[in-house]
């Protein structure tokens, strides 16, 4: 799902040209478990907490006054050492780890449903 959060939000076909909107793009159209290993590497990187942490807690991108919505994210409770439980969207429990910034302190990961 795409959708404005601004009254002026960048030109649409101006959207379509940023890495994120490829990236969302690429998952809309085949799905994230009909990608190629190469391809799953690229939307990983749209998921990495020190640089995306929105995408990496919520599955969302905001650029140029637009909301991109990745589809078909699971939801999980991760528990870290320090810090708790926290809720967080991704396609897989691998996906959270290879993203986090301290996969050491991340105990559990539990999917909910």
């Amino acid at each position: 799902m795409i959708y404005s959060f601004v009254k002026e939000a960048l030109d649409r076909e101006k959207l379509e040209l940023t890495l994120d909107y490829q990236r969302y793009n690429l998952v809309v159209q085949k799905g994230y478990k009909n990608l190629t290993a190469e391809e799953k590497k690229e939307i990983d990187n749209a998921f990495n907490e020190l640089w995306h942490s929105e995408t990496y807690e919520r599955g969302i991108v905001r650029r140029g006054g637009w909301v991109l919505v990745y589809p078909d994210l699971k939801t999980y409770w991760v528990m870290e050492k320090y810090t708790g439980i926290r809720e967080l969207k991704a396609y897989n429990k691998g996906m959270i780890r290879r993203n986090a910034t301290q996969p050491s302190h991340i105990i559990k990961i539990v999917e909910v449903e």
